[in-house]
């Protein structure tokens, strides 16, 4: 589905389900999830959104913003993607998992600093991950993913 049938779709029935494809928000949302997107509100910092970015659709997290411009990252992505407010679709405001509705956990700010941190160092190591993922702040990140994953019932 492209941005303008989904923007059609919301504008019709106010919100949508989508099918996950990809891992970039684990352990949040997995492969094959289900997500109820709602027609664009009011879209925050930490909120988990729907949006156009160089031919894909996306679902990440807004980690900064200005008045028009978003910052998002999916939890498990190294690249911070920035955005307009005409790029967003929609807000993930549900999500189900093998027919069972999973609660969208708040991250903090802490955690949303880490994140922003994580693509700082992307770009300053030339965009290899490897290097990144020897960092502590790197490190603390994934144990707070991990904590992440035991609240949703992860091994």
């Amino acid at each position: 589905m492209n941005r303008k049938d989904i923007v059609q779709a919301l504008l019709k029935t106010k919100t949508l389900e989508v099918v996950v494809m990809g891992d970039s928000m684990y352990p949040v949302i997995h492969q094959q999830d289900v997500l109820t997107v709602e027609a664009v509100g009011e879209c925050n910092i930490g909120d988990i959104i729907v949006y156009q970015y160089e031919g894909e659709m996306l679902v990440h997290r807004i980690i900064k913003k200005t008045a028009t411009t978003y910052f998002c990252k999916g939890d498990n992505a190294f690249r911070l993607e920035k955005i307009e407010d005409t790029d967003i679709v929609g807000k993930v405001c549900k999500l189900f998992r093998s027919g069972k509705r999973i609660p969208l956990l708040k991250v903090n700010n802490q955690f949303i600093e880490m994140s922003y941190k994580i693509h700082m160092l992307y770009l300053k190591n030339k965009f290899d991950k490897n290097i990144v993922k020897e960092t502590k702040i790197y490190k603390d990140y994934i144990q707070e993913l991990n904590r992440f994953a035991e609240r949703y019932g992860e091994p």
